[in-house]
């Protein structure tokens, strides 16, 4: 099988990194709040408590329901700078039992000031709206006012309403997303050195972070021209900023802010399609490479009928020699009983019996011709599917002969994913396809026993290295057991460092020894699946 399938097939059964970043539906931080469906036209007061790392900040929010819209007006109390650097302002989220989130509104200060310079506490009023009848309301500190879903940063979550309301109410998890993996972008340092840098819009702190955030996401490899025309708006409003012009800032700020979400937005749409099109143009290669498969099936299963047919020939052939065998015999035994009787014939007897020795003789060569023939034909049909299977095997892996072991070597490097955490391994997502191929042959030839060994290289005792390479060995007898090969045939084992291919301390040497192999042992054969060294014959 050529490289360029192998890796179309790997793409189109990858998961798509934009389902990783973007689309992660859970999370292992959960916020857990209560949901309150509002009656209509009717003014309902709910109180805003703060979480623990803002424990003085409260609030209220009055919701009216009318026409379809929840209209509110939101007030909270001593509220602080947010605590880490990538945060820059406040947003209110309208969240359904559902899990649906809806950027409601951003919360800042009237005055332009950058929230992480406040030396003291704030307040302050807004009025939002919503379409969504049932939610919570929740208070997150984020990068800038465009987010889509909300950061792991809670400041305020509305209580349930009290029960003189009368109000239906639900729970409701909240699942964070929208800043993992955010302690790894590299944040610019904001400095204030000058009683003017106290002043800075925080539009001007925003349109940084956004900027920060499309850098680290690497949105101009699809969305550069919308990342450049961000960054020329920010520094038109860093300008303007320096030369007095607060309000033009801000509003060129926003402007920035805008156009770098979209950037990240169009950029998220256009990797999708660039990905769909990958699957698709993969998918159509495995399409054709299964017809490939099946109509080489085709060819095996009509060359197997024929020595089929062949083979019922050559029974019936050896079923008529045996026929004939019998009346010689047979009649032999009369030739003997007619010497007997008539002792003046003894010549000719003699004459016939030698006659017939070399007939039976004849027919017992042909008898163990076709006894042999037959033999030949019952191996040539069980061999031919071994032989197509260790074929296909081959062409996707490294393999080897030793001894009657057919062996499959992949190294490790190829197959889990690296981890701080060793002895739990995991299997690439690009190396399942070249075991889903390996688990379809195992388990449609009966090829014998398929022992999984475990090897590792590298300093440590050898209980620890044996623990490793058992670790290694049972990811992959789970994998192929879970895509049809029979467990009794499968037997993990954990080798350790005992058994390298390659002696010595070299970086080629780690790499070939760090491997899983898959031994294919016939039935019947009399070696063990264990070796105290690799053998030779490697392809």
């Amino acid at each position: 099988m050529r490289r360029e399938q192998l890796f179309a097939i790997a793409w189109a059964l990858w998961v798509p990194l934009h389902a990783m970043i973007f689309a992660q539906e859970r999370s292992d931080f959960i916020f857990r709040a209560t949901a309150a469906t509002f009656p209509s036209d009717r003014k309902v007061e709910l109180k805003l408590r703060g979480t623990t790392r803002y424990s003085r900040t409260s609030g209220t929010a009055t919701v009216q329901y009318k026409d379809g819209i929840a209209r509110l007006t939101i007030t909270v109390k001593d509220l602080d700078p947010p605590s880490h650097r990538q945060y820059a302002t406040y947003v209110f989220w309208a969240v359904t039992p559902e899990g649906l989130v809806e950027n409601i509104g951003e919360f800042r200060p009237r005055k332009t000031s950058i929230l992480r310079i406040f030396a003291r506490s704030w307040g302050g009023t807004i009025e939002t709206a919503t379409r969504q009848r049932t939610f919570c309301l929740v208070m997150t500190a984020e990068p800038h006012f465009l987010v889509e879903a909300p950061s792991r940063e809670v400041v305020l979550a509305s209580l349930p309403p009290d029960e003189k309301e009368g109000l239906e109410v639900e729970p409701v998890e909240v699942h964070f997303r929208g800043d993992i993996g955010m302690e790894s972008v590299p944040w610019r340092e904001e400095r204030v050195s000058t009683e003017r840098d106290r002043e800075m819009p925080v539009e001007l702190l925003e349109a940084r972070r956004a900027l920060d955030l499309a850098r680290f996401f690497r949105v101009s490899e699809h969305a550069d021209q919308e990342v450049r025309r961000a960054e020329a708006l920010l520094e038109e409003a860093e300008r303007a900023f320096e030369r007095g012009f607060d309000e033009r800032a801000a509003i060129l700020a926003r402007r920035a802010i805008v156009m770098s979400e979209m950037a990240r937005r169009l950029a998220r749409e256009r990797r999708e399609a660039a990905e769909q099109r990958q699957r698709e143009m993969a998918l159509a290669d495995a399409e054709d490479q299964v017809k490939e498969l099946r109509e080489s099936l085709d060819r095996a299963t009509a060359e197997r009928e024929q020595l089929r047919q062949r083979l019922e020939e050559r029974e019936r052939d050896l079923r008529d020699a045996y026929g004939r065998l019998e009346e010689v015999r047979a009649a032999l035994a009369q030739a003997e009983r007619r010497a007997a009787q008539y002792s003046e014939s003894e010549k000719r007897y003699r004459e016939e019996v030698e006659r017939l020795s070399r007939q039976l003789a004849e027919e017992q060569a042909r008898t163990r011709a076709l006894t042999e023939d037959l033999r030949l034909l019952r191996l040539s049909s069980i061999s031919i599917n071994e032989h197509r299977a260790k074929l296909a095997l081959a062409r996707i892996v490294e393999t080897r002969d030793e001894d009657d072991r057919f062996i499959l070597v992949l190294p490790n490097e190829e197959l889990f994913v690296p981890t701080r955490t060793p002895g739990t391994p995991q299997l690439r997502r690009d190396v399942l396809p070249k075991l889903d191929y390996i688990a379809t042959i195992l388990a449609t030839f009966s090829l014998g026993t398929y022992v999984i060994e475990g090897h590792v290289s590298g300093s440590g005792s050898s209980e620890r290295l044996k623990a490793l390479s058992e670790a290694n060995a049972a990811a992959v007898a789970a994998y192929l057991m879970s895509k049809g090969v029979p467990s009794e045939r499968l037997k993990p084992i954990g080798r350790g460092a005992e058994a390298p291919l390659e002696k010595g301390a070299t970086p080629r040497a780690h790499h070939r020894n760090q491997r899983v192999e898959i031994i294919i042992v016939p039935t019947g054969s009399m070696n063990p699946p264990s070796r105290t060294t690799p053998g030779t014959g490697m392809r």
